[in-house]
C-alpha cells in the first residue's frame, strides 16, 4: 500500500483532521505545563496533551489562527464548575476553527456542576465568536432542578460584537434547563441528540430566537416536559429558519413557531408527544409569514398542526402559510385568536382512528384565501355526532375555497362537513347548499395498502389522478417522487389526491414505524435518499452497483443517513448497512 493511502487510513480511524495546527487536551492523561501539541504523553513524560477547561479555554480566546483544530480525548470526562466558555475565537469562512473529538470511545464528556453554560459562545469588546465547529462532545448535568445548567448558550447582550457562523455537529446534551437557546445568526445544529432538558416547566429542549439557522438530521427525545409553556423546540421571533429531517418524540410538546418568518419545516417525524405537535401563529405584537411545513410525518400524537396567536390577542396576519404532503393524526386546527391570510393545504391526509369530533377544524373569522384542494380526510371510527370537516365561526365559507378533496368513514358515520350549525352527510347535499364549493370532490374509500400504510394502490380510483393541477405548489410526493404521474394509465397527466403519487410498488418513508430492519425511503429516488437503521448507529454504509464497485461509501454518525444520489446512473444498487453487531443488511436500491 502506498505511503499516502497508508496516511489516508490513519486520519479517517482516528478522526483527526489536518489544519493549521493541533492541540490535543486529555483530562486523565494530560497536563496543563504541556505543549498541547501531540495527543499523548511523550515516553519522558515531558510533553503531551493540556488537561483543563480553563486552559482550554485561555487557547480558544487567545492562542488560535483560522484553521486551527482542538481535540479532546475520547472517553475522557472533565467535571467541574465551569464548562467551555468563549468569547473571542475567531475562524475565518474558509478557514473554521474546530474543536472535536480525537481516539476511540465514547465523546469526550463535560458534566457541570450548577447553573451557568456548558458551552457558551458570546462576543466582547474586540472580536466574537465566530466561524467556528463544536463536534462530538458530550454535555451533561446531573444537578437537581432549579440548578441546572444551559447545555449551549449563544448570544451576546453586553458588547456590539455578536457570535456568528458557529455549527454544533453531533453534540449529546443530556439533563440541562435548556438544551440549546440560540441568538444572533448563521447557526447549523446537525446530527445532534438532546434528551430530558428542559422538564420540570424549568425551560426549552432547543429554544431560538436568530437569524439564518438550520437544524437538521437531530433527535430531541423526552425535552420540554411538565407544562404547556416548555416545547420541544420553540422558534420565536426568527428569520430564514430550515428545521429538517429532524425527529422529536417522548414529549408534551413537540415544535412551536411563534411571530417568526420564512421557515421550512420539511420531512420530520415527530411521535408520541401528548399535548400539541406542531403550532405556529403570532402574538399579541407581529404576526407570522412565510412558512413552508411539507412531507411531516406525524404519528401517535393528539394533534397535527395549529395555526393560532402563541401569546396573548393576535392582531398582525398569519399569512402565506403552505402546508403540503403532510401525514396528520387529526386534528387540524385553525384559531379565532389571528387573523388569517393565503394559507394552503395541499394535498396532505388527516386520519385518526381515535374518537375524534373533526379532522379538521377551524373558526377562523373571516379568512383571507385559506384554501384546502387535493387532501384526504380518512376516519376509521364511527360516531354519529361527529364531522370530518367543522367551519364553525359565523362567516362560513367565506374567504375558503374546497375542491378536490377525498372524505371517508366507515359505515356508521354521517357528518361529512359541519358549517355552523348545518351538517352534511353527503357531498350530494353540501352541493346543492354551497354550489361553488367540492364541484369535483369525492366520497368513498381511498383503498390504502393497509391501516398503517397510506399509499395508494391500483384500487385507489377515487385517489388516482383525481386532484387538480398545483403548478408551482406541488411538484413531488411525501416520498420525494416527481409528481404528476399518468396513475391510471389514460394518457392524461393529473395529481393524485392526498400526499402520495400512485406509481408502482416502492419502499416508504411510512415504514419507519416498523423496527426490524433497516430501511431506504424514498426508494426508488432520482437525488436524496434516507437510510434508516433498525439496530443504531451504523458503522459504516456501502453503496455498490450490480458489478460490485463501490459507488458511495459513508461513516455513519447518526441512526438516520442521508446520501445524495444525484450523480448516480439509473439502475439498480445495492445499499450495505454494516451494524455493529457485526451483521450486514443488504438493502436494493432503484436509481431513477
Amino acid at each position: 500500500m502506498k505511503l499516502s493511502n497508508i496516511l489516508i487510513v490513519f486520519l479517517v480511524l482516528y478522526s483527526i483532521r489536518i489544519y493549521s495546527t493541533n492541540y490535543y487536551f486529555s483530562e486523565s492523561l494530560g497536563n496543563d505545563a504541556w505543549s498541547g501539541r501531540i495527543s499523548m504523553p511523550n515516553g519522558s513524560q515531558s510533553d503531551g496533551p493540556k488537561k483543563s477547561l480553563t486552559a482550554l479555554n485561555n487557547l480558544l480566546n487567545s492562542g488560535l489562527t483560522p484553521g486551527d483544530s482542538v481535540f479532546l480525548r475520547r472517553g475522557d470526562r472533565w467535571i467541574e464548575n465551569s464548562g467551555i466558555a468563549v468569547n473571542a475565537a475567531q475562524g475565518r469562512l474558509d478557514q473554521y476553527l474546530f474543536v472535536g473529538a480525537y481516539g476511540t470511545g465514547s465523546k469526550p464528556r463535560i458534566e457541570k456542576s450548577g447553573a451557568g453554560e456548558i458551552l457558551l459562545c458570546r462576543g466582547s469588546a474586540n472580536a466574537a465568536t465566530s466561524f467556528i465547529t463544536f463536534q462530538n462532545l458530550d454535555l451533561l448535568s446531573n444537578s437537581p432542578i432549579g440548578s441546572r445548567p444551559i447545555g449551549v448558550y449563544i448570544n451576546e447582550s453586553f458588547y456590539n460584537l455578536k457570535p456568528h457562523h458557529i455549527i454544533l455537529d453531533g453534540l449529546k446534551i443530556q439533563g440541562c434547563q435548556s438544551g440549546m437557546i440560540l441568538y444572533q445568526n448563521n447557526i447549523i445544529v446537525e446530527n445532534c441528540l438532546l434528551e430530558k432538558n428542559g422538564n420540570d416547566n424549568q425551560g426549552q429542549g432547543i429554544f431560538c430566537s436568530a437569524t439564518d439557522v438550520q437544524f437538521k438530521s437531530n433527535v430531541l427525545d423526552s425535552n420540554g416536559c411538565g407544562s404547556v409553556f416548555v416545547h420541544s423546540i420553540y422558534i420565536s421571533q426568527s428569520k430564514n429558519i430550515l428545521f429538517e429531517g429532524n425527529e422529536i418524540k417522548n414529549a408534551d410538546d413537540g415544535l412551536k413557531l411563534r411571530a417568526s418568518e420564512n421557515l421550512i419545516i420539511r420531512n420530520n417525524r415527530i411521535h408520541n408527544t401528548y399535548i400539541h405537535t406542531m403550532h405556529v401563529g403570532g402574538d399579541q405584537s407581529a404576526g407570522t409569514k412565510n412558512i413552508i411545513i411539507e412531507g411531516n410525518l406525524i404519528y401517535d400524537a393528539p394533534q397535527g398542526l395549529r395555526i393560532s396567536s402563541e401569546s396573548g390577542t393576535q392582531t398582525l396576519l398569519s399569512e402565506n402559510i403552505m402546508v403540503r404532503n403532510n401525514i396528520f393524526p387529526a386534528q387540524v386546527f385553525i384559531s379565532d385568536n389571528g387573523p388569517v391570510k393565503d394559507i394552503y393545504f395541499f394535498n396532505n391526509l388527516i386520519h385518526t382512528g381515535a374518537n375524534q369530533p373533526f379532522l379538521f377544524l377551524t373558526n377562523a373569522i373571516n379568512p383571507i384565501n385559506l384554501q384546502i384542494i387535493n387532501n384526504i380526510f380518512y376516519k376509521t371510527t364511527a360516531t354519529v355526532v361527529h364531522s370530518l370537516l367543522g367551519f364553525i365561526s359565523n362567516t362560513g365559507l367565506n374567504g375558503i375555497t374546497l375542491d378536490h378533496n377525498l372524505y371517508y368513514y366507515p359505515a356508521g358515520g354521517r357528518n361529512i362537513l359541519n358549517i355552523g350549525n348545518n351538517y352534511y352527510t353527503t357531498l350530494a347535499s353540501f352541493r346543492t347548499n354551497h354550489p361553488t364549493h367540492e364541484l369535483n370532490g369525492v366520497q368513498g374509500n381511498p383503498n390504502f395498502v393497509s391501516a398503517t400504510d397510506f399509499h395508494l394502490t391500483s384500487s385507489s380510483n377515487l385517489a388516482i389522478d383525481k386532484g387538480t393541477s398545483l403548478t408551482g405548489s406541488v411538484s413531488s410526493d411525501f416520498d420525494g417522487r416527481i409528481r404528476p404521474i399518468d396513475g391510471d394509465g389514460d394518457g392524461t397527466v393529473l395529481l393524485d389526491i392526498g400526499p402520495y403519487e400512485y406509481c408502482c410498488a416502492v419502499a416508504t418513508k411510512q415504514d419507519l414505524i416498523k423496527q426490524d430492519q433497516s430501511y431506504v425511503y424514498p426508494n426508488p429516488s432520482q437525488d436524496q435518499i434516507t437510510i434508516i437503521s433498525a439496530q443504531g448507529i451504523p458503522d459504516k454504509i456501502i453503496l455498490i452497483d450490480l458489478t460490485g464497485n463501490v459507488v458511495i461509501e459513508n461513516n455513519a454518525s447518526m441512526q438516520q443517513t442521508n446520501l445524495n444520489v444525484t450523480s448516480l446512473n439509473r439502475g439498480v444498487y445495492i445499499i450495505q448497512v454494516y451494524n455493529r453487531s457485526n451483521s450486514v443488511e443488504s438493502i436494493k436500491f432503484v436509481k431513477y
